[in-house]
């Protein structure tokens, strides 16, 4: 099995309860998101959002995952940033 940057989100329990084509979907964002600005992030999860089964909710997991992606490269002034973007969108 090849590892990719995403399996080390999944070794997260709380992702254990998703099936497998919303791991997918989550792999996919976390992957769109690594290295963009919270500004360009903002849209991308929008689009994660509406595409999202009818009912489903961004688990706190998924979430966490979304900040990780997002702040991955960025220095402490950016990570406040995209913290409260985060918080308005959450």
């Amino acid at each position: 099995m090849i590892k990719t940057e995403a399996d080390e989100l999944f070794k997260n329990k709380a992702f254990d309860c998703l099936e497998p084509e919303r791991k997918a979907a989550l792999a996919n964002l976390y992957l769109s998101l690594k290295g963009k600005t919270p500004d360009q992030a903002v849209p991308i999860i929008l689009s994660f959002m509406r595409s999202a089964p009818k009912g489903h909710n961004i688990t706190p997991a998924e979430r966490d995952a979304m900040f990780a992606a997002i702040t991955a490269d960025m220095d402490e002034n950016g990570k406040r940033s995209a913290a409260i973007i985060m918080k308005m969108l959450f």
